[in-house]
């Protein structure tokens, strides 16, 4: 073979194989006995012939990224009906909440808002706390309830 062509998948209808050699072009496919034919043709149609096929690729490649590619059984349709889908207000509200709460946490004296972020954030438990402090977990605990406590009222106050 004279041409380096690309390798190329093929749709399983396309019968032809194209090839170039010595300079001519060649298009090779299976007769109606499954015999192996080669015939050259001229170079204008062998260009018809790669672009039918760079057609036919085109046409696959959308079909795989734009088409179901599996049956869709009852339990797939269930698990697509409950997935809960997210709007924008959604989002914003998600946002505001935080940057509040944030700012609620920001609020809280140094040894509460350190035990409040270990404790949620991190998922440290009281007694992890407490070993890292130097101190019992129930002093732990009850700065944490403590803080909750703070966290709730100031919340309430700006919604």
């Amino acid at each position: 073979m004279d041409e380096k062509r690309p390798s190329r998948r093929k749709d399983k209808d396309n019968p032809y194989t194209m090839i170039v050699k010595d300079g001519k072009f060649f298009v090779m496919f299976r007769d109606i006995d499954n015999e192996s034919v080669t015939v050259e043709v001229s170079k204008d149609v062998y260009a018809l012939f790669n672009t039918f096929e760079l057609e036919d690729l085109a046409l696959m490649n959308e079909f795989d990224r734009h088409s179901e590619h599996s049956e869709l059984g009852e339990q797939e349709l269930v698990r697509r009906a409950e997935i809960v889908h997210i709007t924008m207000d959604d989002i914003v509200a998600a946002k505001m909440e935080n940057e509040s709460l944030m700012a609620a946490v920001d609020k809280l004296p140094t040894k509460q808002r350190r035990r409040v972020i270990l404790y949620f954030f991190h998922g440290l438990t009281y007694g992890e706390i407490a070993r890292i402090e130097n101190c019992t977990h129930q002093a732990v605990q009850q700065s944490v309830c403590n803080s909750l406590k703070k966290l709730k009222k100031y919340l309430d106050k700006k919604f």
